[in-house]
């Protein structure tokens, strides 16, 4: 055999022992990356949650329009029944005539957000209350003061439609300077 042909098969040996480390080394990278994906998929679903609350909290806090409060709450079964027969009364959106019943508060922090299943979280926010509505007619209303400064309240949570839900809420918790 010439030289350049040991040479030329040296170098398809060599070629191809490269091609099975790259193929071990893309397959390493793969699982790896598969592994990673996993692990941030965890992390995201908890950031999810947590990011679920901070916009209730905040569309709530800075006052927005019932339209945008839908956009992040949803209501059990048993809470539409109720709302539907009238054996309660939902303030957390409807209220009394022109009254819709809410609390005043200062600040929200958000304490904890716990995942308990992948469709389940709670969380736990503390309010500064100030003040609530009350209305005594259903046609008007008048702020009563109402000092507490750590109102814990749980927020449960529900995943559906690819999103993250408060469900059932409480009323409203409105910023004073709204």
């Amino acid at each position: 055999m010439s030289l350049l042909h040991l040479r030329v098969v040296s170098l398809l040996e060599i070629a191809i022992m490269l091609r099975q480390y790259f193929v071990a080394i893309a397959l390493l990278l793969l699982f790896t990356s598969s592994a990673s994906n996993a692990l941030a998929a965890n992390v995201s679903v908890e950031q999810a949650v947590h990011q679920a609350v901070e916009t209730y909290c905040k569309i709530e806090f800075d006052g927005a329009w019932v339209e945008d409060r839908w956009a992040v709450i949803k209501f059990s079964d048993k809470r539409k029944d109720e709302r539907k027969y009238r054996v309660v009364t939902d303030s957390a959106v409807f209220g009394l005539g022109k009254h819709y019943p809410f609390i005043v508060v200062t600040t929200y922090d958000i304490r904890e957000v716990n995942l308990l299943k992948p469709t389940h979280a709670i969380a736990k926010v503390a309010y500064r209350r100030a003040a609530h509505s009350e209305s005594k007619t259903g046609e008007g209303w008048y702020l009563v003061a109402d000092c507490l400064d750590d109102d814990l309240v749980t927020l449960n949570l529900v995943f559906e439609k690819n999103k993250w839900w408060v469900l059932d809420p409480p009323p409203p918790k409105i910023s004073k300077i709204f």
